[in-house]
């Protein structure tokens, strides 16, 4: 029964963190966009460790639930999340939200005195 209860917490984990990507992307409220505005820099959390994480985590859920002849299946989810989460975190700026390049556009702008 264990088992059962850890593997469906990997699925309904992977679905929290791709509902919270999906949320701070869409970033229709000023609560949705903290990740772009925390003084630590976290843009890459929102856009690269969460989808990423949510996708390894699936993977993970995947490896548990399905029978050994489709474990390969689960390998690729797991390597695909690690290398979009990584691809995301170091290159955010690159495929953000319209709101978020509006705003590093208007970040570089006042860094220029402009």
């Amino acid at each position: 029964m264990k088992d059962v209860l850890l593997t469906i917490g990997f699925f309904v984990g992977s679905g929290l963190l791709l509902w919270l990507f999906v949320w701070s992307w869409r970033g229709r409220s000023h609560v949705a966009r903290w990740w772009y505005q925390d003084i630590y820099g976290s843009d890459s959390m929102a856009m690269g460790v969460f989808p990423g994480a949510g996708v390894v985590v699936f993977g993970v859920g995947l490896y548990r639930a399905l029978p050994e002849g489709l474990v390969g299946l689960s390998y690729l989810f797991i390597v695909i999340g690690a290398l979009g989460g990584m691809i995301g975190m170091v290159l955010p700026f690159l495929w953000g939200p319209r709101f978020y390049k509006e705003y590093r556009k208007r970040q570089r702008a006042r860094a220029k005195g402009r």
